[in-house]
């Protein structure tokens, strides 16, 4: 344990800060599935250790009744833990009994897929005249379900408009 002070200039007192320092390791099986290898968890992926960032206060949000708001959920995550995490804020399979809820921005749009959301779940961002406009995607009346391809192809806007982009 280490041992620092410092002064609370407000209180005019001395505060004594005991740090402790954690080791995090992983632990992964090897083929036979009998042996564990350790690794410290700076060995770990950038994804890995994002998730692991992550799970804790999902699940404190999930006890709680907490609303998390991420700003690119999928950064460093491959896409299938990105659907995870969403998967435990919006499945009736996972136990999400408090409500808690997840707003996120992200450019994963493996996600716009109504097997994971409802119409009324997904909001696309527009810039218009130096401002942004938020719209729902329940707003547009379609008659194919593959919001992914409609989205790529721009039919709900919110595209980055980059016909003048100069290499």
């Amino acid at each position: 344990m280490n041992t620092q002070k410092y002064k609370d200039e407000e209180h005019n007192t001395e505060i004594e800060n005991n740090l402790i320092e954690l080791i995090a390791r992983t632990n992964h099986f090897k083929q036979d599935n009998k042996t564990i290898k350790s690794f410290p968890l700076e060995s770990e992926s950038d994804g890995t250790q994002e998730f692991l960032k992550l799970i804790g206060p999902f699940i404190d949000a999930m006890e709680n009744n907490y609303i998390v708001v991420i700003d690119e959920l999928e950064a460093h995550l491959h896409p299938k833990i990105a659907q995870f995490i969403v998967d435990m804020f919006n499945s009736q399979e996972v136990k999400n009994e408090s409500c808690a809820q997840l707003i996120f921005t992200t450019h994963n749009t493996n996600l716009l897929n109504k097997n994971i959301f409802r119409k009324d779940q997904i909001y696309f961002c527009e810039k218009q005249n130096k401002a942004t406009k938020l719209y729902s995607l329940f707003d547009f009346k379609t008659t194919n379900d593959n919001w992914e391809l409609n989205y790529l192809l721009g039919r709900y806007g919110g595209i980055p408009n980059i016909t003048n982009f100069v290499y």
